[in-house]
C-alpha cells in the first residue's frame, strides 16, 4: 500500500508526493521552486557538492558504465561551470524524486 501523504527533505527542501511526481516526469528544468535560478542552483551545488557528486557518480557508474565520469555524462551542451553546477543539480533531484517515488510504492512508479 503507498504512503501518498509523506513528504521527502532533498537538498534542503521538502517535497510531497505530487510534487515529486511532476519533477520525475516534466524534469527539474519545468520550475520547481528554489530550484529555478542559475544562483540558486549554484549555492545549492556548493552547499551539497560531495553528496550530489558522490550520488551521481554511483548513478553513472551504475546505469552507464564505467568508462565515464558523472561529470563528463553531465556536462554535454554546457558553457560554463555555474551552468555545470545547475545541470547536476537538476540531475540529482530529478533522480532523488524518482527513487523517493518507488520507495513510497507510488502507483505510477512501483
Amino acid at each position: 500500500m503507498p504512503v501518498l501523504d509523506r513528504t521527502y527533505d532533498i537538498l534542503g527542501r521538502e517535497f510531497d508526493l505530487d510534487e515529486l511526481k511532476d519533477v520525475a516526469t516534466y524534469g527539474a528544468n519545468q520550475g520547481v521552486p528554489g530550484f529555478i535560478y542559475y544562483s540558486e542552483l549554484r549555492d545549492i551545488f556548493d552547499a551539497n557538492d560531495d553528496e550530489i557528486q558522490d550520488y551521481l557518480s554511483d548513478w553513472v557508474h551504475d546505469n552507464i558504465g564505467d568508462g565515464e565520469s558523472s561529470f563528463s555524462y553531465f556536462a554535454k551542451d554546457v558553457e560554463d561551470i555555474t551552468q555545470l553546477k545547475g545541470k547536476l543539480v537538476w540531475a540529482y533531484l530529478e533522480l532523488k524524486a524518482y527513487e523517493c517515488l518507488v520507495d513510497a510504492k507510488h502507483p505510477d512508479f512501483y
